[in-house]
């Protein structure tokens, strides 16, 4: 057999199977808790327009069902719409808010976007990695227990989150020295 035929043959079937296999839904991705998992989608239908051709639902146009199935996600089920992207693309973001295995599933009416499935590992951050990065910690949400409930921030891990903001209206005026803004600055 002629080498030539040989190696375009085999050329042809890797192309063949990766193709057949979608990587981005495959392989398990491993992250760590509150880190972004991003899911792009290709639909089948070209919708030009969605804000206006997909009628206002409940489901919207593609639903992501996430499933913790061990670890300290176990039992936890979290639902994500995703969202249009251009052309034919969607795209679902997912925070996995515990460590542990989350399976995924997706629900469309396109089947394109349809029966999608896969498996996200999650890892928690070390303390270490904490003190480097405060969002390490989860979201910041409104503090609802305690005698001041609805008062305070905190992160997703009870970390106290404080918050602190100022306006220098005054900076930016000319005749202000650089040194002024300097020891404004220094103070605060």
């Amino acid at each position: 057999m002629n080498r030539s035929y040989l190696h375009r043959g085999l050329k042809t079937l890797l192309l063949f199977f990766s193709l057949a296999v979608d990587h981005s839904l495959s392989a398990q991705q491993k992250l760590k808790t509150w880190e972004v998992f991003e899911l792009k989608l290709k639909a089948v239908n070209r919708i030009v327009n969605p804000y206006s051709e997909i009628p206002v639902t409940k489901t919207g146009m593609v639903k992501v069902n996430f499933k913790g199935i061990n670890g300290a996600a176990k039992g936890r089920i979290l639902d994500i719409f995703g969202f249009w992207n251009g052309g034919k693309e969607w795209i679902v973001r997912f925070a996995p808010p515990e460590s542990g295995t989350w399976q995924y599933k997706t629900s469309s009416s396109d089947a394109g976007l349809n029966n999608k499935k896969g498996s996200i590992e999650v890892d928690d951050w070390q303390a270490e990695d904490k003190m480097k990065n405060p969002t390490r910690h989860g979201f910041v949400q409104v503090m609802n227990y305690g005698p001041q409930s609805g008062h305070f921030f905190r992160y997703s891990d009870s970390t106290p989150f404080l918050w602190v903001g100022d306006t220098w209206w005054n900076w930016t005026k000319r005749n202000i020295k650089f040194s002024s803004f300097k020891t404004l600055v220094d103070d605060r």
